[in-house]
C-alpha cells in the first residue's frame, strides 16, 4: 500500500484516507478474495458519502465489483471476465484524485484474480 507524508497538509472540512486497512497482497483463496472486494465496496461508498465519488459512476463500479464478488463464489469462477470486470471499474474512476487508492486497490485485486482463478 502507498503512502504519503501528510504532515503539513491543511484541510478543511473532512478528510477521508481511502483503503487504509485493505491488504490485498494477504489475499491467498477466492474467499478471502471475496472479503477483500467487500471491503472495497465499503470504501466506494466512503468515498460517494463524502462526496468525492460521482452517485452514478460509484453505482457503476459498485455493480462491477458486486459480480466479481459473485464469481469469486462460483466453483470455477470466469478468470477473463472476471479480470475485465475489475479493468473496466478502474477505467471509470481513473483520472478522479479523490479516488486514486481505490484505483490502486481495483488494480491489486485484477492482479489477485488473475493468480487466483
Amino acid at each position: 500500500m502507498t503512502s504519503f507524508n501528510q504532515s503539513n497538509q491543511k484541510v478543511s472540512g473532512n478528510q477521508y484516507n481511502a483503503g487504509e486497512d485493505i491488504n490485498i497482497g494477504s489475499v491467498q483463496n477466492t474467499e478471502s478474495l471475496a472479503k477483500v472486494l467487500n471491503m472495497i465496496l465499503v470504501e466506494i461508498s466512503h468515498l460517494t458519502e463524502a462526496g468525492k465519488l460521482n452517485k452514478k459512476i460509484s453505482k457503476e463500479v459498485e455493480d462491477k465489483v458486486k459480480k466479481v464478488v459473485a464469481q469469486s463464489q462460483n466453483a470455477t469462477p470466469d478468470k477473463k471476465s472476471t479480470a475485465s470486470l475489475l479493468t473496466e471499474a478502474k477505467s471509470l474512476i481513473e483520472g478522479i484524485s479523490s479516488a486514486t487508492t481505490l484505483i490502486t486497490l481495483l488494480s491489486q485485486a485484477t492482479e489477485a484474480v488473475k493468480r487466483l482463478f
